[in-house]
């Protein structure tokens, strides 16, 4: 029976971390310097509400609550794994203004949020555009890592050919 149990265990985490690959990317880590580029840019000020879509083991969201106390930020991941890593973080740091919900982001309306991150394959950011455009208010500020969103123009930050571009955008 533990064998049994064990195994339906591990099938549920390999098949959500599946599932969050197929759909928008798989897990990869952004550097603490790029984070806090990535929040430079966004400007986020303190009766903000941030959404990191694909929030991986919440990274970004807990350097963001760490450095904006007073602003709202919501996580949202769909690997069970990362998502059970990221409470975790939030958790141990004791911030209370952050979240991660297991949660499908294309499932989500977006319109609350003031600032949006996003490190999704382009692929993903095709589909997400169209919900950016359906969803978001006028003024709200993307911040994409490393894929641009296709169809939209913005800034570029590429400090040197050795960084990754965060890509920013703001709704009109």
């Amino acid at each position: 029976m533990a064998d049994a149990i064990a195994l339906v265990i591990i099938l549920i985490v390999l098949i959500t971390h599946a599932y969050a690959t197929f759909i928008a990317a798989p897990w990869t880590p952004i550097k603490k310097s790029d984070i806090n580029r990535l929040i430079g840019l966004a400007e986020i000020k303190d009766s903000d509400i941030v959404y990191d879509l694909g929030a991986g083991d919440g990274r970004i969201v807990l350097e963001i609550a760490k450095q904006f106390p007073t602003t709202r930020v919501v996580g949202f991941e769909i690997s069970i794994t990362l998502f059970l890593v990221a409470v975790a973080r939030l958790r141990l740091a004791g911030v209370r203004n952050a979240r991660i919900l297991f949660k499908n982001f294309y499932k989500q309306n977006l319109a609350e949020a003031n600032v949006v991150t996003i490190f999704l394959m382009p692929f993903a950011m095709k589909k997400l555009e169209r919900q950016f455009k359906s969803q978001l208010k006028p003024g709200t500020r993307i911040l994409s890592y490393c894929f641009p969103l296709p169809e939209s123009q913005g800034e570029t930050d590429k400090p040197t050919k050795n960084d990754r571009a965060i890509y920013k955008y703001v709704v009109r």
